[in-house]
């Protein structure tokens, strides 16, 4: 294939991005310390907290 070209994508590299993933990271560890929970946290098990069966207080671990 000499006419094809692979790149990477890094859509996530600019800085409005990469201040977003910050300003959500910041966020969830405020929130964790504070309120001892996650608004973005995934049960690692099922991937459903709000309905997992397995769930303690919300966590799967």
């Amino acid at each position: 294939m000499p006419n094809v070209i692979v790149t990477s994508h890094q859509a996530f590299l600019t800085n409005e991005a990469l201040a977003n993933i910050a300003d959500t990271t910041l966020a969830n560890v405020r929130e964790f310390f504070e309120k001892d929970s996650c608004p973005n946290e995934v049960c690692y098990k099922c991937a459903n907290i709000d309905n997992c069966k397995q769930t303690h207080e919300k966590k799967c671990f």
